[in-house]
């Protein structure tokens, strides 16, 4: 893609219009689980270029999720991210550059051994999938992350 690029975009009418909409249910006291539907169209006023295509943000984005409670003290979560195709550049004849759609899979534990101390594990990009949420900003593979949290 050598015609693929990045320009900052200065434009006293950028918009974007958009819409989200969630479902969450409770199917019992520890564990609930909801949907998320993302959908956004960006614009400006520079309507003389192809700059409304490069804004490099999923038009589209859609959450899965869900969180069990074990005994009040271990809370699990589990969330599949599904991004749409993005445009992120033209080609030599001027046709846009979408990247393709991707997936991106996490698991998270916080485990609180008492009210003020929290414990924290996760695991995010478990496909080990290599994408870039913006274009040229690569997401790191599997990645996990860890530690505690203290509240006064």
């Amino acid at each position: 893609f050598d015609s693929v690029f990045f320009s900052a975009i200065y434009d006293s009418a950028v918009n974007v219009t958009g819409a989200h909409v969630e479902i969450n249910y409770d199917l019992d006291k520890n564990f609930s689980a909801g949907a998320a539907l993302n959908i956004d169209v960006f614009g400006t006023s520079n309507q003389d270029s192809l700059t409304p295509v490069f804004f490099h943000a999923t038009p589209v984005r859609l959450d899965v999720f869900g969180t069990y409670v074990f005994a009040e003290k271990l809370t699990t979560r589990a969330k599949l991210q599904t991004f749409g195709p993005t445009p992120i550049g033209v080609d030599e004849t001027g046709a846009t550059i979408n990247r393709p759609l991707f997936l991106n899979v996490g698991l998270q534990a916080d485990y609180k051994p008492i009210e003020t101390v929290s414990i924290f594990l996760g695991v995010n990009n478990l496909l080990n999938s290599n994408f870039q949420r913006w274009f040229n900003y690569p997401e790191r593979r599997f990645d996990i992350q860890g530690g505690i949290t203290v509240a006064f």
